[in-house]
């Protein structure tokens, strides 16, 4: 069998191509008819994905609430099993192939169906994305931040706003310890799932998530026991000075993403990158490519799995 990370991409090249493939695809994407579509879901909807497609997911649902007035919310496509869905009129299912099990899972149901995704699917309102510089890298830097790019361009068509923030390049401080603290909020929920994802998809480091009001409640003591570093999604709000003043000269090491804009939407898509490119920081700390599997894929059973969840 040949050697795969013959065919991977090292994260280095994956991170300076992701900006020309994100372009390219929004070049080649008939995005007006994505726009329309998504501007008629007028009732309650349901957005699901898993991984990578977690992220998009996410964001998609907080971007329809605010956009099209809705309520959207996210979920892993196992949770519709559990859900009274009657309450709910749509369900859009985010997934790069459009054909593993979660879209399947997605789609069982009598909602009306939608695939946001690089393929379409046979009986289903598509909004698909043209694709045509495949990446090859394990962790997926364009596979996420093209469909990231298209939800934000729906909710505000400026391409320069995607070249701007795409275009950033920076290197965080960052330390050699196998478990980070992260503090989140519901202004950094899309920024905080790429982050809990590549840390973990690319074996970096062990997140350990806390939302920021609720670590007044007997969080504080994991900080105490254990002095781990602490990555902190800065808003701006009343909250974090309160935080800023106090908590997080308790810390020994503190990475601070910061708001660089006023619209919680868009900062939100602006954290997601820094905190990509934190992964790429922590990675180099580290040195090890993020983007090259090191081990046997063995979730490749679980991956093509057919049966029910």
């Amino acid at each position: 069998m040949p050697n795969e990370e013959l065919f991977v991409d090292n994260m280095y090249v994956t991170l300076d191509k992701m900006l020309p493939r994100v372009l390219d695809s929004l070049q080649k994407t008939d995005l007006n008819k994505i726009f329309d579509t998504l501007a008629s879901i007028k009732e309650p909807t349901i957005v699901t994905g898993v991984g990578g497609s977690s992220i998009v997911g996410t964001f998609l649902a907080k971007v329809l609430n605010e956009k099209n007035h809705i309520i959207a919310t996210f979920k892993f496509p196992r949770d519709l099993k559990l859900m009274d869905l009657n309450g709910y009129k749509n369900v859009i299912a985010v997934s790069y192939s459009g054909k593993n099990i979660g879209v399947d899972a997605s789609f069982d149901n009598n909602l009306n169906k939608y695939l946001l995704s690089g393929t379409t699917r046979p009986g289903i309102n598509s909004l698909q994305y043209t694709v045509n510089d495949e990446e090859y890298s394990f962790v997926s830097m364009a596979g996420t931040f093209i469909p990231l790019s298209i939800i934000l361009m729906y909710y505000k068509n400026d391409i320069n706003l995607v070249k701007d923030i795409l275009s950033i390049r920076k290197e965080f401080d960052v330390v050699d310890k196998n478990v980070y603290e992260i503090m989140t909020s519901e202004k950094s929920v899309t920024a905080c799932a790429m982050l809990d994802s590549t840390l973990v998809e690319g074996a970096l480091v062990a997140p350990v998530i806390h939302e920021k009001y609720d670590y007044c409640h007997g969080r504080t003591m994991f900080n105490y026991h254990y002095q781990n570093p602490l990555i902190y999604f800065d808003d701006n709000s009343a909250l974090d000075t309160l935080f800023k003043e106090n908590l997080l000269q308790t810390y020994n090491h503190v990475i601070m993403i910061d708001s660089k804009y006023d619209d919680s939407i868009i900062n939100d898509y602006y954290q997601a990158y820094m905190g990509l490119l934190l992964c790429v920081s922590i990675a180099k700390k580290i040195n090890r490519d993020m983007s090259i599997k090191s081990v046997p894929d063995i979730s490749e059973l679980i991956y093509t799995y057919k049966g029910k969840m």
